[in-house]
């Protein structure tokens, strides 16, 4: 009875060893996905607000045959900040 208390005990801990030793495999293999798209998504922001710049959409407007309005009209609101925003003012056609 002792002997198979034993046995079954040392299969169980061996048991617990493997799994723990795949799922630490799994979870580095998961570290490592992380980084990875973290890194991606760095570079897409980057991407991004090299696309998003002012002036590169006005380039590509005017590369498209677009012309900016020599008189543009904006909306007021009522308590907003009046001054023109540093887009707009990229924007004015020199």
């Amino acid at each position: 009875m002792i002997v198979v208390l034993a046995v079954v005990t040392v299969f169980g801990v061996t048991g617990m060893h493997a799994s723990m030793g795949q799922d630490g495999l799994r979870a580095a293999t998961l570290e490592r996905e992380v980084q990875k798209e973290t890194e991606r998504l760095s570079l897409l922001r980057a991407r991004v607000a090299q696309l998003s710049t002012p002036r590169r959409i006005a380039d590509e407007a005017a590369r498209l045959g677009l012309v900016a309005d020599a008189d543009p009209s904006f909306l007021h609101v009522d308590g907003a900040k009046t001054e023109p925003s540093t887009e707009q003012q990229a924007l004015k056609v020199p």
